[in-house]
């Protein structure tokens, strides 16, 4: 899995992005 850590609202939280779709 393609596991990327971002912060929203100052909250952790973990999303899965497909590959294909990682442009950001």
């Amino acid at each position: 899995l393609n596991l990327n850590r971002v912060k929203i609202g100052g909250r952790e939280i973990i999303v899965h992005i497909p590959i294909k779709e990682q442009k950001w």
